[in-house]
């Protein structure tokens, strides 16, 4: 795609300027000093120049030759995949030697020499994917060698579309190898869709850009790719930084590559081929022994634990044993292109299997180094002291048991999400997380208090939300000075939570809390409560705020009125 774009442009114009070049793989995947990159960069100079008989033998001399040859001369010059800094900065300092009217067009998978040189850019332009119909035309000259599909085909065709998320290449290569095939055939490659786009036509262009990344920057997208897609960026550093990750900075540097996006909300975003090609990498490391590798998910993950395979090499591991079913946007694009059907907006369901099935504490016990462990609908049998005691971020939804045993060790985490499980209580007594930041116990339908508090120093976000047996907040939340989240909506019989101290708080969500009673205090803090939305029924819940609230949200919450007790806060928005 990135390629077709500027040879479009190239045959379309070239000839209308007496000079014209169009320069592809501009720049190796090896480091810009090395002997293999200068001698590339000497050999464009020499493309240029071929009518020029003199031998060229550095950078400087090349540079000073192509602008001699150019000057008065209007010319038509492509790059393809510059992306090498110094061979850009010395294009873009012979700018002023070009004649005008001349052409330079650039492609580069460098967002930053863009930034870096907006001054001297005339346009930039974000090469966007194939959108759904044209992914289809596409993929239909391909696979059918037609631009329309052939009747019964329509589910493997989204499946494969989907997966290419408007890669043109992609689609071609897979369009290509499923021509002429048994539906038999068609179904094997949609369940090893990860594998068939390991092409290597496909994954040589992918790994460009990955090459070219540090080792820090190479380990973050492995792990971006196996665990935090859909992850927002403050939760991913939360979790990254406390693991020596320079998560922000590196993150920016995959992003100005273009092996991450940000989708809505601040959420990490990956084209499922880059994903593919890192899941690729990673099997690589180890590729029959899977218990050697750095990070498992799903059917290893299950394959390991099954057989008690698990090493000290292993520093995350996720098993989803849930089987939800797909409604999402992308979707809803399918069922219109090929049968007008609405979209399914029905609840995940568990597989049957999977509700009986139980895995061997034990075969945690050798993951001496697992840092990260995702889980979904998995049941552990055991002794819960088996499991790794440096765990830095636990999600484990559907928590099996009533409360947390108290020889689970706990005391590294930063991120402890047990969502959507049937927990009563917690644990018994205090227990202190000194490191913990994050917590999300949302969909507890069963929890009726939240635990003790007091030993989350440093807790930072507590997600409550649709709780629906929640009577309290106990008042050990209120100490809590670095507590920035607390989200409640939808606990429709809490009562009272505290309403002094939490000089920190920035959000609070108390949306469909209609029983909440006043607060009794001041709340003696600053903090913002989004989203902006006012529902003015029933009878108050609050008369007391502080003076820095910006904004509130009280949806349903029996609102009529808010008779405020002392001076409105100024900055709240409308």
């Amino acid at each position: 795609m990135q390629s077709r774009c500027p040879e479009a442009a190239y045959n379309l114009t070239f000839h209308g300027f007496p000079r014209s070049c169009f320069f592809t793989d501009v720049t190796s995947a090896t480091s810009p000093d090395s002997p293999q990159s200068v001698h590339r960069f000497v050999c464009l100079h020499k493309k240029f120049l071929f009518d020029i008989p003199k031998e060229i033998y550095n950078k400087g001399e090349g540079i000073n030759m192509i602008q001699r040859s150019v000057r008065g001369r209007k010319v038509l010059i492509v790059f393809y995949g510059l992306n090498d800094l110094d061979q850009f900065n010395a294009i873009l300092g012979m700018r002023e030697s070009f004649y005008p009217g001349s052409k330079i067009i650039i492609t580069t998978r460098l967002h930053e020499n863009i930034s870096k040189a907006r001054d001297q850019v005339s346009a930039t332009f974000k090469v966007k994917g194939l959108d759904s119909h044209a992914s289809l035309e596409l993929f239909c000259w391909h696979a059918f060698k037609q631009d329309y599909h052939v009747q019964g085909y329509e589910c493997y065709i989204v499946s494969v579309i989907e997966h290419c998320g408007g890669n043109p290449l992609a689609i071609q290569v897979l369009g290509s190898s499923l021509f002429g095939k048994t539906l038999e055939a068609w179904k094997s490659a949609v369940q090893n869709l990860s594998l068939i786009t390991g092409d290597p036509r496909i994954q040589n262009i992918l790994k460009i850009s990955f090459s070219s990344l540090s080792d820090h920057d190479k380990r973050l997208f492995l792990h971006i790719a196996c665990f935090f897609i859909g992850k927002d960026m403050n939760f991913t550093a939360t979790v990254l930084d406390s693991c020596d990750f320079s998560t922000r900075f590196g993150i920016q540097n995959l992003v100005d590559k273009c092996l991450v996006e940000f989708g809505l909300v601040d959420k990490l975003f990956m084209h499922p081929l880059l994903q593919d090609m890192g899941m690729g990498i990673i099997r690589k490391e180890s590729p029959k022994d899977l218990g050697k590798r750095g990070r498992v998910w799903q059917e290893d993950a299950f394959n390991i634990l099954r057989k008690l395979t698990g090493t000290e090499t292993i520093k995350g591991l996720l098993l989803n044993l849930s089987s939800e079913k797909r409604s999402d946007f992308s979707r809803q694009i399918w069922r219109n292109i090929f049968y007008s059907e609405p979209m399914n907006n029905s609840k995940p369901t568990l597989t049957p299997s999977s509700d009986e099935l139980a895995f061997k504490a034990e075969t945690y016990s050798k993951m001496h180094n697992l840092e990260f462990l995702l889980l979904n609908n998995v049941k552990i049998n055991g002794d819960y002291g088996d499991f790794p005691k440096k765990l830095v971020w636990l999600s484990w939804r559907g928590f099996p048991l009533d409360s947390i045993p108290a020889n689970f060790c706990l005391e590294y985490l930063v991120a402890l999400e047990l969502h959507n499980s049937r927990l009563q209580h917690l644990w018994e007594g205090t227990r202190f997380l000194l490191r913990l930041r994050f917590l999300n116990l949302c969909h507890l339908h069963d929890l009726e208090t939240t635990p003790d508090l007091s030993g989350f120093p440093n807790l930072e976000t507590l997600i409550l939300e649709d709780c629906i047996k929640l009577v309290e907040v106990r008042a050990s939340i209120a100490p809590l000075d670095k507590l920035l989240v607390l989200k409640l909506s939808d606990c429709k019989s809490i009562i009272k939570f505290p309403t002094t101290s939490m000089i920190s708080l920035r959000c609070l969500n108390i949306c469909r809390c209609s029983e909440l009673c006043p607060p009794v205090q001041p709340l003696q803090t600053s903090y913002t409560v989004q989203p902006n939305h006012f529902n003015q029924s029933g009878q108050g819940v609050i008369s007391i705020l502080p003076h820095s609230l910006c904004s509130l949200s009280l949806a349903d919450c029996n609102l009529s009125d808010i008779p405020w007790t002392c001076d409105p806060p100024t900055n709240l928005l409308p």
